[in-house]
């Protein structure tokens, strides 16, 4: 499976056809009412982390169906992480990250410091680094 967003607040949804070695197209998933900044797959193997100017990100199932949706940004949400199957990291350009729990919604931790938009990486030891275009990359460890 394959998930592809746009400028036109759409996601578009492939599978790959084993025959031919290639995606096809199977539909439009319209859930963001801003262009789709970021996509990136629930490592649970349960469909894809959707991330929109709208301030949103929205958790999408396989079926493209809607199954959570993480409010908390006041800006647009252009950079996503995982790296435990129950949580995620979003950075946002209102200057914050967020650690989100991946099952409630909740946002565990906002991770606070930078005075511009903020891109996140987090890392198997829990580590989770933010770059700002203020020029500036924090490290942030978990517990």
């Amino acid at each position: 499976m394959l998930m592809s967003g746009s400028i036109d607040f759409s996601n578009k949804m492939y599978t790959l056809n084993r025959s031919s070695g290639k995606y096809d197209y199977q539909k439009e998933i319209l859930h963001h009412e801003g262009f789709v900044m970021n996509i990136i797959p629930n490592m649970n193997g349960t469909g894809f982390f959707s991330a929109g100017k709208d301030h949103r990100i929205v958790q999408i199932d396989i079926e493209g169906n809607p199954t959570m949706e993480y409010t908390g940004h006041t800006g647009a949400v252009n950079s996503l992480s995982q790296c435990s199957p129950n949580e995620f990291v979003s950075g946002s350009w209102d200057g914050t990250a967020k650690i989100w729990d991946v099952e409630t919604g909740e946002c565990k931790h906002t991770l606070e410091g930078h005075s511009h938009a903020v891109s996140v990486l987090t890392l198997p030891n829990g580590i989770t680094i933010t770059g700002s275009q203020d020029k500036k990359i924090r490290l942030w460890f978990n517990g």
